[in-house]
């Protein structure tokens, strides 16, 4: 479905129809192929082409409804996506989004298709242009292909850039939600197939979205076109350098309001889902800590694995290393509890190859009068391990990898698929394993994200954003080149040309323009720490 580009670069100008007759062959050969898989899978993808699609629609209700009003999206939110008006000061009212939600269903009963085809790219570009779409434009400047697959229905036309489905019949639900002056487009989800349940607003989450949208209006950036606009000019410094201040002004904040509560709390938990740069996040963590008079000490949640044997294991039959009975909470709580009465505890570390924790008596280490504990793992807001700590003992931090861009006024750019695209040049230099290996493996560590991290991310003390405004440009150097190496499995394939064609819209950034001590070194090697 995604490697359109290639092909159409193949064709020529007299086999439009043939273009067309397989946009839709492929489309069927995919739904042929997601029943032929795992129902997981079936229901991930199935999912992602249905939010896809509604959000089509939705922008189309808001131009018909608003009678020539933009509707922008911002970002996922809990169980669907934040949008709202392209001018944030236009607030939106509960009447207003119930006349949208009208129109939406409207749209999928209606006997009209929705027409997925292709367009030429000069053709696409003025239409662009009427509509005042510039940051449209800006994504065709990059992507040079002679023709553009695209989706259509009614007034409405929009280039196809994520998966998406034609088929109206396959959206079984969907609600609008008046959300502080905007709208969350909510969708099925893995747990709420039918969405019986209430809307989840989650404000913790929420003030990081606005903290990036102030970060973002700080950078003057906002969408793909912007970003390579600063690198052609060669202003790519300046905005480097804004955009890891702005990680080092909330370090030093966070840093700050722990210290002086010190010692009522002595121990800090970090959490957060694959990729989002948790370990460096703790690293220069600990820089401003030593600042402020206090050392920290770090230990790791891994480390208290139970032994391989006494793991419980999952559908596949393999152990469960991110459920939190993988981790020994009987022995780690006495420890820390033992820490905190200032008693000494050994040493302790997890041999993978044998599958056993290990203990070093004779490297024993207690908390010293000005020093602080850093535990860093995906259970580190879990309340069946901080309740028997005692939450009062502990500061939680919820790190994650919200990007200040999107693609533009009504694509966005997907967390996950940052995260995802730092994690294949991580397990590639510094693991050993393939891009194919890691896209394999994605899908459960997102499973295993949905059910022991995002639950309890509103339990956190403080929450920090590591994603930073200029690093796709530089992933782009390294990630193309390693998708480039997917072969066999149509499916994987499929999925490393998707993130190809993504990567292609950045211009390139030189690594070597990279901080030594940035979130970004620990993916991409050559960091000033030690990991």
């Amino acid at each position: 479905m995604n490697e359109f580009g290639e092909f159409y670069r193949e064709q020529s100008h007299e086999d439009l129809s043939s273009l067309i007759d397989r946009l839709n062959v492929e489309e069927d050969q995919l739904q042929k192929i997601d029943q032929k898989e795992s129902k997981i899978m079936i229901t991930r993808k199935h999912l992602r082409k249905t939010q896809n699609t509604l959000s089509f629609l939705l922008v189309a209700a808001y131009k018909e409804v608003m009678e020539d009003r933009e509707i922008a999206i911002v970002h996922s939110f809990g169980a669907g996506y934040f949008f709202r008006d392209k001018d944030i000061k236009f607030q939106l009212d509960e009447e207003t989004v119930t006349k949208l939600q009208k129109k939406i269903q409207e749209y999928i009963d209606d006997e009209e298709k929705i027409e997925k085809t292709i367009i030429k790219r000069t053709q696409l570009v003025e239409i662009f242009k009427k509509n005042n779409w510039k940051h449209k434009l800006g994504i065709l400047n990059t992507w040079r292909v002679e023709y553009v697959p695209v989706l259509k229905f009614k007034h409405h036309l929009d280039y196809i850039i994520e998966p998406i489905t034609p088929k109206k019949n396959l959206i079984t639900a969907f609600d609008l939600k008046p959300f502080h002056g905007g709208i969350v487009l909510r969708f099925p989800t893995l747990g709420d197939p039918k969405m019986k349940k209430p809307f989840d607003d989650r404000p913790k989450l929420f003030e990081l979205i606005k903290e990036r949208d102030v970060w973002a209006d700080l950078l003057d950036i906002a969408y793909i076109d912007e970003l390579n606009e600063q690198i052609y000019t060669k202003k790519i410094d300046r905005l480097k350098w804004v955009a890891e201040g702005l990680h080092e002004n909330k370090l030093r904040d966070i840093a700050g309001t722990i210290t002086e509560s010190f010692p009522s709390r002595r121990i800090v938990t970090i959490a957060g889902p694959s990729s989002s740069g948790k370990t460096t996040f703790a690293k220069r963590l600990s820089i401003h800590f030593a600042v402020l008079g206090l050392k920290a000490r770090t230990l790791s949640l891994d480390d208290y694995f139970v032994d391989r044997a006494d793991m419980v294991v999952d559908e596949n039959g393999e152990r469960d290393f991110e459920d939190i009975s993988a981790v020994n909470l009987k022995l780690l709580v006495k420890r820390l509890k033992d820490l905190l009465d200032g008693e000494e505890i050994p040493e302790r570390h997890f041999n993978f190859v044998k599958g056993i924790g290990m203990d070093n008596f004779e490297k024993m280490w207690s908390l010293g009068e000005k020093e602080i504990l850093i535990i860093e793992g995906i259970h580190g807001l879990n309340p069946k391990f901080t309740g028997r700590v005692g939450d009062k003992n502990i500061w939680k931090i919820y790190v994650s990898a919200l990007t200040q861009l999107n693609i533009d006024i009504h694509h966005r750019i997907s967390t996950s698929d940052c995260r995802l695209l730092r994690r294949i040049i991580r397990d590639y230099q510094f693991r050993g394993w393939n891009p194919k290996e890691t896209l394999k493996m994605w899908g459960n560590v997102r499973k295993g994200e949905e059910k022991n991290i995002f639950p309890y991310q509103e339990l956190t003390d403080f929450t920090f954003n590591t994603s930073l405004v200029y690093e796709l440009p530089v992933i782009s150097i390294y990630v193309r080149q390693l998708l480039a190496q997917v072969k066999g499995d149509k499916e994987l394939r499929v999925e490393a040309a998707r993130l190809m064609k993504f990567l292609s819209f950045f211009f390139l950034l030189s690594p070597e323009r990279v901080p030594g001590i940035s979130i970004l070194r620990e993916f991409i090697g050559k960091s000033d720490f030690r990991y």
